[in-house]
């Protein structure tokens, strides 16, 4: 025996007894719908292939089991399917539920309580999330298993053949129904959601336009008191950019007064050395001058000598010597002043000595300040050096900075011409989703 859906059909012959005569049945067709006669008529599924489809309605319910029980044996081998069944129903519940509408579907009838019934069907699958090709594949192995049982109960092929026919369209019917009421509905749904969406869409870009209008008129606000700041900035720049140029001015001033400072200290410097030199010289004068004092007093000492010994000389010679006496008495006095005046050159030469060694000291404490002011104007000289190199260096990168802030300048105003453009668009977005 051949399998079908997973399960073993019983394939052996079937009274046709089990089959009633055509000719017997009832058939009705009560639609209204224009487009849904054209449906019908397009297939062929007339009312003679309803009273067939009605006449095989006995064999259908005899073997309703093996037709339930073989439908299902396929869907629960599919984990879509089967899952969908489990959150939504259960397998027993929706057999009675299969059972009933595969007899309805034999019945014979098609009205308008039969296409709404199958408009529901379309319904729940589409709610319960059933896509159409798994609705396409189980009719399709409901049709095999009825045209499997019709094989069995009927002898005549040409007899089958009407049978599957007329079960063939019913069935294709069937579908078209379902399907189209599946996609209108499913239609609908996207169209709502389409709706709802444009909807949030169009909520969500007023809100967002609102507040764009709102951050660019604050934007705008804010740029043209960038551009006051940063001209404020630029002119305050500029300023400074003078001063520093100023300051390196009377930087350089300064450089050359301490340059001619230094000239002055050396100059200072080399007239101490030469005064230096002088009282050197002058020192050595007064010892040589000393030394001729000594010998000027030696001498005076001794003529004094010499003019006691002439007076006694000239006393002893009496009225002779008188004469000699006279000139004894000349030396002696030229003894004594020659004394006097050698006294008061050698204090004089003390005194003189004392200023002279006072003026040394002085010379001394000069060269020790005067080589101090050479030190402090060298590292002066050195400071305004590198004073000058900062602001050098300074008015350097000034320059750039310059050149960089009216760049700056230049954007910020872009910057606000384009946000003056945002706002606009802003403002036309906004205008636009209104009449969306």
């Amino acid at each position: 025996m051949p399998k079908w859906f997973g399960k073993l059909i019983d394939q052996r012959p079937v009274p046709s007894s089990k089959i009633q005569q055509v000719h017997q049945t009832e058939a009705l067709i009560e639609v209204d719908n224009h487009q849904l006669t054209t449906q019908m008529k397009m297939i062929d599924l007339s009312a003679e292939d309803l009273r067939v489809i009605h006449s095989i309605q006995p064999m259908i319910i005899e073997h309703i089991d093996e037709i339930i029980e073989a439908f299902y044996a396929t869907i629960v081998e599919v984990t879509v399917l089967k899952g969908i069944i489990t959150e939504h129903s259960t397998i027993e519940r929706l057999r009675g539920t299969l059972k009933q509408h595969i007899i309805e579907i034999f019945s014979g009838r098609i009205n308008s309580e039969y296409i709404e019934k199958r408009l529901r069907i379309a319904e729940v699958h589409q709610r319960i999330g059933l896509e159409p090709k798994w609705y396409i594949g189980s009719f399709q192995n409901l049709q095999n298993t009825f045209l499997n049982i019709v094989h069995r109960y009927t002898k005549d092929p040409q007899q089958s053949l009407i049978y599957g026919k007329a079960i063939t369209k019913l069935l294709n019917f069937e579908q078209q129904l379902v399907i189209e009421a599946y996609d209108k509905e499913n239609t609908k749904q996207k169209e709502s959601y389409n709706k709802q969406v444009r909807e949030e869409v169009k909520h969500k870009i007023g809100l967002v336009s609102q507040e764009i209008a709102a951050l660019t008129e604050q934007t705008s606000a804010s740029t043209e008191e960038l551009i006051a700041s940063s001209s404020q900035v630029n002119a305050s720049f500029l300023y400074s950019a003078n001063m520093a140029q100023s300051s390196r001015e009377l930087a350089i001033t300064g450089s050359e007064k301490i340059n001619e400072l230094e000239r002055r200290i050396t100059s200072i410097h080399e007239r101490s050395l030469q005064m230096e030199i002088s009282v050197v010289q002058l020192i050595h004068s007064s010892e040589q001058i000393k030394t001729i004092v000594r010998i000027v007093q030696e001498i005076a000492g001794q003529t004094k000598l010499l003019s006691l010994n002439a007076g006694i000389e000239a006393a002893r010679a009496g009225k002779h010597g008188a004469g000699f006496a006279v000139v004894a008495g000349e030396v002696k006095k030229l003894s004594e002043d020659t004394g006097k005046a050698v006294k008061q050159i050698s204090e004089f030469i003390e005194q003189s000595i004392v200023h002279t060694q006072a003026v040394v000291q002085s010379i001394e404490e000069v060269k020790i300040q005067v080589g101090l002011g050479q030190q402090e104007s060298e590292q002066t000289r050195e400071t305004f050096n590198r004073i000058l190199f900062s602001l050098d260096s300074s008015l350097g990168e000034v320059n750039k900075v310059e050149l960089e802030l009216e760049a700056l300048v230049q954007v910020i105003v872009e910057v606000g011409s384009a946000t003056m453009k945002v706002a606009i668009s802003a403002e036309n977005l906004h205008t636009t989703t209104q009449n969306f």
